[in-house]
């Protein structure tokens, strides 16, 4: 979900998303400003990503795969303006189960120097 106030906490990691960085903070979910419920939390102001600590490794991927992916929508201007809710929360979550697969084609591909 988008649209909340991220408290400012030192970031665990720092990522690319079109060409912004973006802050990752791993976040204690008793005491974080997560929604009830959820495991993570994108927000554009300021601009940062918020992930429950004490999600598995996978876990925890899949879901920055998802935070990103609203990362993107925001940053590209399509979130809020011509997607609904709904819409984006569905196409992230389609992004957060395809990612994987992508990830694996994209690593067959042989890269030549």
């Amino acid at each position: 979900m988008a649209k909340k106030t991220i408290k400012k906490l030192k970031p665990n990691l720092t990522v690319s998303c079109l060409g912004r960085k973006v802050p990752v903070t791993f976040v204690n979910p008793k005491t974080a400003s997560l929604g009830e419920g959820n495991l993570g939390e994108f927000t554009s102001l300021p601009l940062g990503i918020e992930i429950d600590e004490t999600l598995s490794p996978e876990s925890k991927r899949r879901v920055l795969v998802h935070e990103m992916t609203h990362a993107a929508l925001a940053l590209s201007g399509l979130a809020g303006y011509h997607l609904t809710e709904m819409v984006e929360e569905s196409i992230c979550t389609v992004m957060e189960s395809a990612f994987e697969d992508i990830h694996n084609a994209l690593n067959q591909i042989k890269v030549e120097e």
